[in-house]
């Protein structure tokens, strides 16, 4: 079932994603190749919580702001591959991996920026705190709470909150520091819309 899930995502991002954009520009295909190896190596770090059960930052808001939702998915499919292939993560366990690790915090994140759009009166802060800052928080605690949903281990809630908190710390400061310092590099971002500058 997950397995059909994720890759029924990973054709639909493949059919949807901005080729052209990013195969016209080598800058960019050499960060989209960082941003899978960095998401690998995030990915390998992690905290046990509980017997068995080991959390770590999932890191994708800022790559769903900066590509897209479709390359972000696809980024972090190839993270999730290469962990995979080099024995990190168990090839049985990737599906289920794939869907809390990807699915969950690229849909989050796309979720929060449609709605920042489609407010009557937004700011730069929106962008910044409402999608880079609480796209990381939602994220992490929509992973936790599937998790141990499908996992069948108690969420420590308290907890849960101490992990949102520095994956929303971590992803806002990345967000802002990109969109203050190299606004072009977000493809989601719009100073018509979140400046008003025209």
């Amino acid at each position: 079932m997950f397995a059909g899930i994720t890759t029924l995502a990973a054709l639909i991002a493949l059919f949807r994603a901005p080729w052209r954009q990013l195969l016209d520009q080598s800058a960019r295909q050499h960060m989209f190749m960082l941003c899978t190896a960095l998401l690998a190596l995030l990915w390998l770090g992690g905290i046990q919580v509980q017997d068995n059960v080991t959390v770590h930052l999932l890191g994708l808001t800022p790559v769903v702001l900066i590509f897209g939702w479709e390359l972000a998915l696809l980024s972090g499919y190839l993270a999730a591959l290469m962990l995979a292939f080099l024995g990190f993560w168990p090839w049985t366990a990737l599906p289920v991996e794939v869907l809390l690790s990807v699915l969950v915090p690229v849909i989050t994140t796309q979720a929060l920026l449609w709605l920042a759009d489609r407010l009557p009166r937004t700011n730069l802060f929106v962008y910044l705190l409402g999608v880079g800052f609480l796209g990381g928080v939602f994220s992490m605690l929509g992973a936790l709470l599937l998790a141990s949903h499908l996992q069948g281990w108690t969420l420590d809630h308290p907890l849960a909150l101490l992990l949102a908190f520095p994956e929303g710390f971590i992803s806002g400061a990345v967000v802002t520091a990109l969109t203050v310092f190299a606004p072009s590099i977000m493809r989601t971002y719009d100073d018509v819309r979140y400046l008003g500058e025209e």
